[in-house]
């Protein structure tokens, strides 16, 4: 089963095209690699790893980042399982901690 929201964009913005990726439901993606092809620039890909809590498994999946609504070039299995990556910083107790607001 394929979830309603999209996990993966590309905007083109020479062409306006916008393409999507989405991932199965209880599947969870960490942050992309953008990777393009030293002798062919116009080649690119997505590299992410995805988490599938379904059944506690990891991913690497390929996406040609031109055609995400597709399926990804390659998906490998991963021995171990990787979870989704947590983003942020440890400090000190004692440190104080400056928040910037948006």
């Amino acid at each position: 089963m394929i979830c309603s929201h999209p996990v993966l964009k590309n905007s083109n913005h020479s062409t306006g095209k916008l393409t999507i990726a989405y991932l199965e439901n209880n599947c969870y993606e960490s942050e992309p690699i953008f990777v393009c092809d030293g002798l062919s620039p116009e080649t690119e890909w997505l590299i992410v790893v995805v988490y599938d809590g379904n059944n506690h498994s990891s991913q690497g999946r390929i996406y040609d980042s031109q055609q995400l609504e597709k399926e990804p070039l390659c998906c490998l299995q991963l021995p171990s399982v990787i979870p989704p990556i947590f983003y942020g910083t440890w400090q000190e107790k004692s440190e104080k901690v400056l928040v910037n607001s948006f």
